[in-house]
């Protein structure tokens, strides 16, 4: 009896698993199909300020989803992070400077860096990528300027 209770609470974990896991992948990949990419670079504070109604910032977790359900790969031709689901939809972010709080370019090397809403402190979760790596939900001082991508309320 202890055997089949057993087995009963493994397959309905695996199950509930699965079907958590597709409905978060899901969701993830119908709030990136319809985002916006704002032209120009922002404080963390003037990206949520700047934020069109009925959209908002993307949460370091669904940084996270995006990084690990998608496929990454550099377009050299038009210098963008590429983000492809398995449905074939790309979701392109261009790559560029970002500025510090003086307006003083930081960084010249290709890479793109994208606010999310999750902070720390005064710090706020980025998502940054070169031609060869993405990072995503790390840490960086909210003063400094970075790409902005709004999402849809769900």
């Amino acid at each position: 009896m202890f055997t089949g209770l057993l087995i009963a609470v493994v397959i309905f974990s695996v199950v509930y698993f699965l079907i958590y896991r597709y409905e978060k992948w899901t969701l993830n990949r119908n709030i990136w199909k319809d985002s916006i990419l704002l032209d120009g670079n922002y404080s963390m504070y003037e990206a949520v300020n700047a934020c069109p109604q009925g959209y908002r910032l993307p949460t370091r977790r669904e940084y996270r989803l995006l990084c690990l359900e998608t496929d990454f790969r550099f377009d050299e031709q038009t210098q963008q992070g590429v983000f492809t689901f398995s449905d074939g939809f790309e979701l392109r972010n261009p790559i560029g400077e970002y500025k510090n709080s003086d307006e003083q370019i930081c960084d010249s090397f290709p890479c793109g860096i994208y606010w999310s809403s999750s902070a720390r402190g005064i710090d706020g979760y980025i998502l940054y990528f070169t031609q060869e790596q993405v990072i995503s939900a790390i840490l960086s001082g909210s003063d400094n300027k970075f790409f902005v991508r709004y999402i849809k309320n769900r």
